[in-house]
């Protein structure tokens, strides 16, 4: 879809097959039923997410440590601490800013290297791909070259952590691009769009409820070559606010003119309730 994702093939090319995924939607079922009856969850809740992690963010979750850290009264919450690490070059006709998190995991080391390591790789492609760059303009003679990175928390609850990295770029013309990693702190697993619902009918409600009010309501033609085709997919860019909302994110020229940069839209809940696997996140 984009460059970030590009940069993270290694990661992202992982296969969910369709039982773990099925079985993931019950984890998240079932870890919102608890939640509603404000229960500890089960020891077998965290043996079965432990499986998921593996095929969805390449992670490995020790069932029995998790479950002891379930036991612990006020369950200390995944992230610690953040720490950005900037790489700053500034000249007077290019300048890089990128920005790397690094996150400290008190409950599990291994989330804690896959997330930090595949940071840092993203970092590592920005900065060679602005290299690549300044030689192919030494070639042509000169010019202007600006990108930016940078991180920022956008949810921090009980629950879930949220974490986001936007790039730009200015040579010519510009571009917007940014992720998202909805991070259960509990149970330890990095969400996917699909994993929040019992089935694909949201896509189809989803993609109308933008259109509608991408053009009815906010007079935003949408690109036409976009229009037969769904204009959100599995890999769509997606956050959960602390007001437990989703919302869904476009990049600058993917669905509309570029003057309108990149595009987020907040997704009535009540639009999406029945479709939903759990109000665990969403309500």
């Amino acid at each position: 879809m984009n460059r970030m994702n590009d940069y993270r093939q290694s990661y992202d090319d992982i296969p969910i097959p369709p039982e773990l995924d099925r079985r993931l939607r019950e984890t998240i079922a079932q870890a919102g039923r608890e939640q509603r009856r404000n229960k500890r969850m089960k020891s077998w809740l965290f043996s079965i997410v432990a499986l998921f992690v593996i095929w969805i963010s390449s992670l490995n979750v020790s069932p029995q440590f998790a479950q002891a850290m379930a036991n612990v009264p006020g369950f200390q919450s995944l992230v610690s601490a953040l720490t950005i690490h900037e790489i700053v070059v500034e000249q007077e006709m290019y300048e890089a800013h990128i920005e790397t998190p690094t996150i400290a995991n008190v409950t599990n080391p291994e989330l804690e290297q896959v997330l930090n390591a595949k940071y840092i790789a993203e970092s590592e492609a920005l900065y060679e791909s602005f290299e690549q760059k300044l030689v192919e303009m030494d070639d042509a003679g000169g010019g202007h070259l600006a990108i930016d990175s940078k991180v920022e928390v956008i949810t921090d609850t009980d629950i879930l952590f949220v974490l986001s990295r936007s790039y730009s770029e200015i040579q010519g013309s510009s571009s917007y691009e940014i992720e998202y990693d909805n991070v259960d702190k509990q149970l330890g697993v990095v969400l996917t769009l699909p994993s929040l619902f019992i089935n694909d009918e949201y896509i189809d409600r989803i993609n109308e409820y933008i259109v509608h009010y991408l053009e009815d309501e906010q007079a935003v033609s949408i690109n036409p070559e976009k229009k037969p085709l769904p204009l959100i997919d599995a890999d769509q860019p997606f956050f959960i606010s602390n007001k437990k909302t989703l919302h869904i994110s476009f990049d600058k020229y993917e669905i509309t003119a570029g003057a309108y940069g990149p595009i987020t839209i907040e997704i009535p809940t009540s639009l999406i309730d029945d479709l939903l696997v759990s109000h665990r996140y969403i309500e």
